[in-house]
């Protein structure tokens, strides 16, 4: 990622989440996008976020109960990929916990949409079926190629007869209307508000600059940008 930032660009930095590598109320915002189930110790992390943020926290994650239950690739052809993630995943209740409070929004995912996360190819299924695609979005199981096989293979067949498309035209006969409601996933945004009491410890991931906020101004839940915007 850092290799791919533009001459002129903000500064970046390599760090781990339980250490970032700044001062104590360093940016306005502070961001973690899609990161928090690869953290060691997400306390830590969610507490490093709390001491570098003057005004606020947002993070981009997913709600795997939902995505467990709703999204069709795991749950017709991949549960052992979502058994995998119920281990690493943070539950919305603890991650809210963890930030002193929160406010949750869902972010719908668009069809196209350009960032390979696992549920971005909701809409276009045959992407699963590419091994580079599969290498960037579903989870690094131990015995992957072997585990994920058979329902790779259900996933061909379906897709090779119809069925998937039958089974997923519901009423408006496009292909995934009834796959997850309302026709498409939804990344879990949580905007959070930062406590007026900072905690020390360990975590990652992203900042940037804004503009200080004033003298007593109040702390405000963050509204942030959509993860995938259309071309």
């Amino acid at each position: 990622m850092i290799a791919q930032h533009p001459p002129g660009s903000a500064s970046a930095v390599c760090a781990v989440a339980e250490h970032l590598p700044v001062r104590d109320n360093a940016a306005d915002t502070v961001m973690a996008l899609q990161t928090i189930h690869h953290w060691t110790d997400p306390r830590a992390g969610i507490a490093e976020l709390r001491r570098a943020a003057r005004r606020r926290i947002v993070i981009l994650t997913w709600d795997q109960q939902i995505f467990r239950d709703q999204f069709w690739l795991v749950r017709e052809y991949l549960p052992q990929a979502a058994a995998f993630d119920d281990t690493r995943a943070l539950p919305m209740d603890r991650l809210a916990g963890l930030l002193g409070g929160a406010h949750q929004k869902p972010v719908p995912v668009p069809h196209d949409c350009t960032d390979g996360f696992a549920a971005a190819y909701w809409r276009r299924p045959h992407a699963y079926l590419d091994p580079q695609v599969r290498s960037g979005n579903l989870p690094a199981l131990p015995d992957r190629r072997t585990a994920l096989a058979p329902g790779l293979a259900a996933l061909t067949e379906d897709l090779a007869t119809g069925r998937r498309h039958t089974r997923h035209a519901g009423g408006s006969g496009r292909p995934d209307a009834a796959s997850m409601p309302p026709t498409r996933p939804a990344a879990r945004r949580l905007a959070l508000r930062r406590s007026s009491r900072p905690i020390r410890s360990g975590g990652r991931r992203r900042w940037g600059r804004g503009r200080a906020p004033s003298p007593g101004g109040p702390r405000r839940a963050a509204a942030v940008r959509r993860c995938c915007r259309r071309p």
